[in-house]
């Protein structure tokens, strides 16, 4: 959504058939060249499948979790509504568009489940920092407990 697009080419390891790496390169619209080109751009990303919602009977909340591959498989296991953001968006800036997007689609509340380290940590603090500043709700999951 938003005029970008990933292409994500998983290398398979043919004895197993299992994904030993991927790579993921992200496109953004020029309007000028009427077509999308390799690269970020400079417009914000909206959270990794966003788009999802139209999918769901109008979900109230979100897991927010980080990763694409911890998305794809609550989406999988356990049909959740649930989105991440981009590596360069774990900032104020990044954060705040995301929460703004769920925000725009009527989602009332944020269920965050940081990864079991520091950094995740600081994520959780800066996800329920933004969330009460933009008024809505959010409960971080601690696994740890």
């Amino acid at each position: 959504g938003n005029n970008h697009a990933v292409v994500r080419i998983d290398k398979l390891d043919p004895k197993t058939n299992t994904v030993t790496s991927k790579t993921c390169v992200p496109y953004h619209y020029v309007p000028d060249k009427n077509k999308l080109v390799k690269g970020k751009g400079d417009a914000p990303w909206e959270p990794y499948r966003i788009d999802d919602i139209e999918h769901h009977l109008s979900p109230k909340w979100v897991l927010w979790v980080e990763g694409e591959k911890c998305v794809e498989t609550s989406r999988m296991e356990l049909n959740v509504f649930t989105i991440t953001v981009d590596g360069s968006s774990w900032n104020d800036v990044g954060i705040t568009y995301a929460v703004n997007c769920l925000i725009s689609r009527n989602i009332q509340g944020i269920i965050y489940m940081p990864d079991n380290d520091e950094p995740g940590k600081k994520k959780a603090q800066l996800v329920e920092k933004i969330a009460a500043e933009r008024g809505i709700k959010c409960v971080t999951v601690d696994l740890t407990d």
